[in-house]
């Protein structure tokens, strides 16, 4: 098998794997639930699965529930605004959600049962940095003892894979006083993992 071949195996592998081990984990609550008959109710991740650089957040893509909210539309937009001033884009990045379905995306859920599922997806892309967007994804991932505020600032590891934290897009639109603090996260993301 050429190398282009394998490369293009290999993606589909990851995306349907990120997706089979949800899916295969709640078939029966599927086939009960008319709702997950609609795949825009699932929402495992978008982007290259080849990146280097993976995105979590609690809930952020297309199957959020709202793709139709003005709100959601300007999240999106900020973004990849961000992404484009490092030099990054959704082509050669990886955003993963910690709630796989859009059902969970109102309601207080212990997101803890999700673990599994992400945890398998960031296994399949092997990316060399992680950033973490908001305290529910830095918690899943560390569980760290000190605050949000205070820990974003440091290089934090899960597993052998470097972390960094910083505040979703989303907490942007409420508090454009954030900007500055993103912008310093994501200067430190270019400077120590993008090679010019």
């Amino acid at each position: 098998m050429d190398l282009k071949l394998q490369r293009k195996w290999l993606k589909q592998y990851k995306e349907l794997f990120g997706n089979l081990i949800y899916v295969n984990s709640c078939r029966q609550k599927i086939a009960d639930n008319h709702r997950y008959s609609n795949e825009t109710n699932l929402a495992f991740g978008i982007g290259n699965t080849d990146a280097d650089f993976v995105f979590i957040g609690k809930n952020f893509c297309k199957a959020d529930g709202f793709i139709n909210n003005s709100q959601l539309v300007k999240v999106r937009e900020l973004f990849d605004k961000i992404l484009g001033a490092i030099g990054l884009s959704k082509d050669n990045v990886y955003i993963l959600n910690i709630l796989k379905d859009s059902i969970y995306s109102n309601r207080n859920i212990k997101l803890e049962k999700f673990e599994p599922y992400f945890a398998n997806q960031i296994k399949l892309i092997k990316p060399k940095l992680i950033i973490a967007l908001g305290e529910n994804a830095l918690n899943m991932l560390i569980k760290p003892s000190i605050p949000f505020n205070k820990i974003r600032e440091q290089i934090l590891r899960y597993k052998t894979i470097d972390v960094i934290t910083t505040y979703h897009p989303a907490d942007l639109i409420k508090n454009p006083n954030l900007k500055r603090l993103v912008w310093e996260d994501f200067k430190k993301i270019k400077e120590n993992y993008i090679l010019e």
